[in-house]
C-alpha cells in the first residue's frame, strides 16, 4: 500500500468512526469530531473496537 493509499484509508476509517459515533450518541460536538480526525490510525482502530462496548458519551475516552 502506498503512503497516499494509507492516508486515504485512514481518513475513510475516521469518517466511518465519526458516523458510528453519531449513530450511537445521536449527537457529536465539533470538539469530538476534531479529536477523532486528529487520532493516529492505531487509535482509530482502537476506537472502532471500543464503539462496540459503550452507548453513552461518558463511556468514550481517548
Amino acid at each position: 500500500m502506498t503512503k497516499a493509499e494509507h492516508v486515504g484509508f485512514a481518513q475513510g476509517e475516521r469518517s466511518r468512526i465519526t458516523r458510528q459515533l453519531y449513530r450511537t450518541l445521536a449527537e457529536l460536538t465539533d470538539g469530538l469530531r476534531v479529536q477523532v480526525q486528529d487520532l493516529a490510525f492505531a487509535e482509530v482502530e482502537s476506537l472502532g473496537d471500543a464503539l462496540l462496548d459503550f452507548t453513552q458519551l461518558a463511556g468514550l475516552e481517548f
